[in-house]
């Protein structure tokens, strides 16, 4: 018998530990990239190259453990993020109810439904392919002006207006097709 209770509690355990990992790795794929957190210095020079403050609002797709949420929203704007993983939902939603964070939202879905058009700044940090696709909804849905922070990876055929390392600014009203 306890053998038994073992086995199961064994093959529960592995079960979890599969849909973790499915959840947190393989299914992101489907829409965008894999969860690789920002480390630090990088979430810095990101919020130094967006200029956000008070009266702006951003947003960060695909926003894993919310981390550039809440560090944007902590500069005083509403900071948005679209997360498809509901581990790293519910993670965020925790962690940005811990530190009181009012103006940081976290939205369980695909940035891709997602209307970009109120939106001053937009994080990312996705794979080259995702930021082909979505060249074409940032010029047909952000407003001009709206500022692109890109993290490890430069939009193809667009000109950043300033550069940190491996962190890319552009704006949308610069790469508009002509």
């Amino acid at each position: 018998m306890l053998e038994v209770l073992i086995l199961i509690l064994g093959i529960l355990i592995a079960s979890v530990i599969v849909s973790s990992y499915f959840m947190l790795f393989i299914y992101p794929l489907v829409g965008g990239a894999p969860y690789v957190p920002t480390d630090t210095v990088k979430v810095d020079n990101m919020l130094e190259l967006s200029d956000l403050g008070p009266g702006k609002i951003a947003v960060d797709l695909g926003s894993g453990d919310g981390r550039i949420v809440i560090a944007a929203a902590k500069t005083g704007a509403e900071a948005h993020g679209y997360e498809i993983s509901p581990l790293l939902v519910l993670l965020s939603r925790a962690t940005i109810k811990r530190l009181q964070l009012n103006n940081a939202v976290i939205h369980s879905g695909s940035f891709w439904d997602a209307d970009l058009s109120k939106y001053d700044v937009i994080f990312m940090y996705q794979l080259p392919y995702v930021m082909q696709r979505l060249e074409q909804k940032f010029v047909d849905n952000l407003k001009p002006g709206a500022v692109i922070i890109s993290n490890a990876f430069s939009i193809k055929n667009w000109k950043p207006f300033k550069t940190s390392g491996t962190v890319f600014a552009y704006r949308v009203s610069d790469n508009w097709p002509k």
